[in-house]
């Protein structure tokens, strides 16, 4: 796999990891500042999503097709959630999401195009999203 994927796809992690800092930090303002975590993390759902779309398009893959507007609807809905006052749920759910989506990768994703390691590499990128989403959900308590 080339390097180039592998440093955004760290650095995309960066705004998870600050915001779950600030979180700790931010005592009753963690709600407030939580919007922007899960902005930031629908937005990823949402391009995790357009990946399927893009690869789903040319092949007519009607699972894959199926699958690629999930991530963007969910991401939408738990935003929804999250501004009505479940901060914990709404934010579990994303990290939920996360998971949820690492594991179409795998099912749905065609194995002719994906180059060597991104599987391994999704993997770390998911479970570090996640943990970080679960550490920042606790502090919403």
């Amino acid at each position: 796999m080339n390097k180039l994927p592998i440093y955004f796809g760290y650095a995309g992690i960066v705004p998870f990891v600050l915001m779950t800092f600030v979180f700790l930090f931010a005592g009753e303002k963690a709600q407030v500042l939580g919007i922007l975590q899960l902005s930031y993390a629908s937005m990823i759902l949402s391009f995790l999503g357009g990946v399927h779309w893009g690869q789903a398009i040319p092949s007519n893959h009607k699972k894959q097709l199926s699958f690629s507007m999930i991530p963007t609807v969910a991401g939408l809905i738990l935003l929804f959630i999250y501004i009505f006052g479940f901060h914990f749920f709404a934010t579990l759910g994303f990290a939920a999401m996360f998971w949820i989506t690492y594991e179409a990768d795998k099912k749905l994703m065609p194995i002719e195009y994906i180059p060597p390691g991104y599987f391994v590499f999704r993997r770390n990128l998911t479970i570090i999203v996640v943990c970080l989403l679960v550490i920042s959900a606790f502090t919403l308590i």
